[in-house]
């Protein structure tokens, strides 16, 4: 049976988007994830994938603990008001009452590219 390596070697110079890959898997909240196409839908001119949009998200994060701390606190502390307003641009967006908004639902894989209008 072979063993796996202990260490990756990557270059300093090297750019992310040629680095070596490692596939995750994780579930977020709905509103999050509806905020991250919008952000994609925002980021068309530059053919932003979803992938780039959360590596630099990541890659902006603060790595001092205390910051970080703060700021993943505060993250616990938001309602989805304050990641999808219901007064957004967003057609997709349907308000059903004052408290209330619908997101159609997400099938699994890529988002196809919304047309333009």
């Amino acid at each position: 049976m072979a063993t796996r390596p202990r260490t990756i070697t990557l270059s300093l110079d090297q750019r992310l988007r040629d680095s070596q890959r490692q596939a995750t898997s994780m579930s977020l909240p709905l509103a999050v994830l509806h905020r991250l196409d919008l952000l994609a839908g925002a980021a068309a001119d530059a053919n932003a994938t979803r992938a780039e949009i959360i590596g630099m998200l990541i890659s902006e994060a603060a790595v001092d603990t205390e910051e970080l701390e703060k700021q993943v606190l505060a993250y616990r502390k938001k309602s989805v008001r304050q990641v999808i307003p219901p007064k957004s641009d967003d057609r997709q967006i349907k308000v059903v009452g004052q408290n209330v908004v619908e997101l159609p639902v997400r099938t699994p894989g890529r988002p196809r590219k919304r047309l333009p209008g």
